[in-house]
Parts: C-alpha cells; sequence; structure tokens
C-alpha cells in the first residue's frame, strides 16, 4: 500500500501500534513515512493544509514535525526512473533538519565519461546568513544485490562555503555497467548534520514593519463612578488585611484599598454582608488583635493576581515589567470580574506596546480568543487577534517557520 498525504496520519499510528509487538516492522513502516513526509511536506501550504487537516490527531502530526526538524542523521534516497533525464531534472528536495537537501549528478565538462554526484543544501527562507556543517555518506545501490558504493565527505554548506560539494565516485560508463537497471538509478545519501546556524524561526519581519495599522485600543467601561472617596470609616476595621489565594500564590491587600478601588469587594467586605471566618493573631508587643480576611480566587493566572493587586496596593513593580499577554489579558478579566477600573488603561497600554514575535505569537491570539467572549473587552480582544494574524501573514510564509 502507498503511503499519500491522506493515509500519512494512519500510517504513522499504525507504526506506533506495532512498536511494542513487532519492532522491525514498525521501525520500517515509521521511516516510510518520514521519507514520504520529507520529500512532500516542504512547503508551507501544503504542511499547513496537512496540519489542519489532522488538527484532532495532532500527536502523530507533532512526532512528524519534530522529525522534520530536529532529526540529525537521516538517510534519504533518491530513484531515477529515466536515467536520461538524469543530468536535466533537478531531483527531489528532502527535508532534513529544517534545511531542504537535494542528491543529483553531473558529467564533466572535460571529462565526458566522469559523472560527478553532488548533494545540494538550499537557503533557508528568511534568512540571509546561514550555514550548515555535515558529514555525508554518498552512495549508488545496486538494485539486484543492495550493495552500495559509497564516499564520505564533510563539508560546511551555506555561508562560508558552497551550497553544493560535487563529489566523483567513478566512471560514468562504470555507473552504467554496474548499477543501471531497467533506465533506473538508485542514489542514496546517508547525511550527519553537526551545526547549523542562521537558520531563523520566522522571516524576521518585525511587527512595527509590517505595515499594518489598527485601531488604538478602546477603554471598556468597567463600572461609572466606581471610586467612593467617601468610604465611611465606621464600616470597616482598621488594619483589616486581606488575603487573596490563587493556587499556590497569596497576595496581602488592606481592606480599605480593596474597597476604594473596587464595587464588588466595597459590597462583599462591608460589614452588612454574609461573615467571613476570621483569623485572630496576637502580636506579642500590643497584645490585641489583629484580624485578616482570606479570599480565594481561581481560574485566573496567579501571576496575574499578584500583579495587579499588588500594584492597587502600592507596588508597581511587576506591572511595569509585565510583557506576556496571557498575564495582561487575565488582569483585565480581573477588572472586569471585580470592577476595578483603574489600572485597565495601564494594562491595555502595556498590550499596545509590547510586540508581537515569533516567542508571543500563539499567547497573543489564545489571549484574544478568551477576551472575545467578554462583551466589554470584545474590542481589545480583536485587536489582539488580528495583530497575532496579520504578524503570522507575514512571518509565517515558509515552511521552516511553519514547522
Amino acid at each position: 500500500v502507498s503511503i499519500n498525504i491522506d493515509n500519512l496520519v494512519d500510517a504513522v499510528e499504525a507504526a506506533e501500534s506495532l512498536e511494542e509487538k513487532f519492532e522491525r516492522t514498525s521501525e520500517d513502516l515509521y521511516q516510510r513515512c518520514l521519507g514520504y513526509a520529507r520529500s512532500n511536506l516542504a512547503s508551507w501550504q501544503v504542511l499547513i493544509n496537512f496540519i489542519l487537516n489532522n488538527k484532532s490527531r495532532k500527536g502523530y502530526v507533532v512526532k512528524l514535525c519534530n522529525a522534520l526538524k530536529n532529526d540529525t542523521n537521516v538517510t534519504v534516497r533518491r530513484r531515477v526512473e529515466d536515467v536520461s533525464k538524469l543530468f536535466e531534472d533537478q531531483g527531489p528536495t528532502y527535508v532534513v533538519n529544517n534545511l531542504l537537501w537535494r542528491i543529483g549528478c553531473r558529467k564533466d565538462e572535460e571529462q565526458v565519461d566522469n559523472g560527478k554526484f553532488f548533494v545540494n543544501v538550499k537557503n533557508p527562507n528568511g534568512s540571509t546568513s546561514w550555514s550548515c556543517f555535515a558529514f555525508v555518506e554518498l552512495s549508488l545501490v545496486q538494485q539486484d544485490t543492495g550493495a552500495r558504493f559509497s564516499r564520505n565527505f564533510e563539508h560546511k554548506f551555506g555561508a562560508g562555503g558552497k551550497a553544493d560539494k560535487f563529489h566523483p565516485l567513478m566512471l560514468w560508463s562504470q555507473v552504467e555497467d554496474q548499477y543501471i537497471k531497467d533506465n533506473t538509478l538508485l542514489i542514496e545519501a546517508n547525511i550527519k548534520v553537526l551545526n547549523v546556524s542562521g537558520v531563523e524561526e520566522t522571516f524576521g519581519i518585525a511587527e512595527k514593519e509590517i505595515g499594518w495599522f489598527h485601531d488604538a485600543m478602546v477603554v471598556p467601561e468597567i463600572e461609572e463612578d466606581y471610586l467612593d472617596t467617601e468610604s465611611n470609616q465606621d464600616e470597616l476595621e482598621k488594619d483589616l488585611l486581606v488575603i487573596l489565594r490563587c493556587e499556590k500564590v497569596s497576595v496581602s491587600v488592606q481592606q480599605s484599598t480593596l474597597m476604594a478601588q473596587s464595587k464588588y469587594f466595597k459590597a462583599r467586605l462591608s460589614r452588612n454582608w454574609s461573615k467571613y471566618s476570621l483569623t485572630s493573631l496576637v502580636e506579642e508587643d500590643e497584645k490585641e488583635f489583629s484580624l485578616t480576611r482570606t479570599i480565594n480566587i481561581s481560574g485566573y493566572n496567579p501571576t496575574a493576581v499578584k500583579t495587579l493587586f499588588d500594584h492597587i496596593e502600592g507596588y508597581p513593580q511587576m506591572m511595569k515589567e509585565c510583557q506576556a499577554f496571557d498575564v495582561l489579558g487575565d488582569m483585565l478579566l480581573l477588572c472586569d470580574y471585580y470592577i476595578i477600573p483603574e489600572p485597565v488603561k495601564i494594562i491595555l497600554d502595556k498590550m499596545e506596546n509590547t510586540p508581537v514575535t515569533a516567542d508571543n505569537l500563539v499567547t497573543v491570539f489564545e489571549t484574544g480568543k478568551k477576551l472575545e467572549i467578554n462583551e466589554r473587552l470584545k474590542h481589545v480582544a480583536d485587536v489582539l487577534i488580528r495583530r497575532s494574524l496579520t504578524y503570522a501573514g507575514a512571518n509565517l510564509a515558509s515552511w521552516q517557520s511553519v514547522l
């Protein structure tokens, strides 16, 4: 049964299921899958369609993609069906270690009977300076016996060297006598990648260079008249400390600060609200009670909880340094839920001024999708989603980047 783009993932799954009891069969089948993938997924259009069409089976897709990107010891084979066209046909390309490789043959112009076989590595898209140092074993394979005639060489491809490495294996008349059968020739290259540098993850186009300008983020109206400047101090226990806990993170805030900044906490912490369990601690020096209240917060990023409430308490350092879109997004959701409008503009400015990059691209998109279910934050969500898609459109138009 031939492997094709429609059954490739099925074949990988079958290879994995056979691994325990039929190890050799499993490995042979998996290598066939990799061979097909190396020859057919060297296109970002094909690769994206392949990933999307098999997203429900992402484990097998990731396994294939990891091999294409990270394998450093690979054997690729080229079967030339019509030897008369060998010197015209450039031959297929193969994905090895996130680079495009090709093997072929040319006749020596000075010595007609001398055929030179070559290995070519294609310059990666988006990389202006790159290099790949590799050890290559180039072989001709006898079709009857499987015997190989091989030559080894080391070469630095790309920057500081040539993309092509020619190697004279034998006289062409010998090739015709010993290795061509039914007008067919088998060539094999075992490639051991020793070092790669300068192969970028993306095209390297910065967001500010893309030439796309989005609308400024509109500050959502969390709540009008949110500050109660005339809080009745008689309703507050003096020096009461509120401990906010999210998973293993805790942050302490004065109750008066929470009630001044948030209508939610003003209502929940007032004397008229249902009683909380209070923990009494005796201060040795004053011999008087200091009361604390603990509120558990769940469903949010713990770092977002600490960053936001530290800022409210007067410790803004974490907020100033924050560039993580998932943390900024959860802080917006916290501000919306607990009706805390004051930090919103600061958070939006942080989002506005933090660039989308290859490292945070998925996080920006994910944050946008998370925020869009909140009607008040939908405009913010739309901006984040458009920014991430625009960056992806400019930078992921290469199979190396997609991998």
